[in-house]
């Protein structure tokens, strides 16, 4: 199998947070945004800072995403690459 890395981005979620009580964050990747409760980014990101909401974002490409729940019941996002 040969994946192609794909653009991803995230940010703060405040309607979601708002909502649940808790931060909760946003992953947009492969046409689809899953709301999470916490992010574990292993590839490189940069900001970008957009004229309207989200104002703040942080992009970068990946090979894959892994959202897993945990036992608590928290949902993580883990952003992976696969080695060059």
């Amino acid at each position: 199998m040969n994946y192609k890395p794909t653009r991803f981005f995230f940010h703060f979620n405040r309607p979601a947070s708002l909502k649940a009580g808790k931060p909760k964050m946003s992953v947009h990747w492969n046409k689809s945004c899953r709301i999470v409760d916490r992010i574990i980014c292993n590839v490189p990101t940069e900001s970008k800072i957009n004229k309207r909401q989200p104002r703040v974002v942080m992009i970068g490409k990946s090979n894959y995403i892994i959202i897993s729940k945990e036992i608590d019941g928290t949902e993580v996002a883990t952003i992976e690459s696969l080695p060059v």
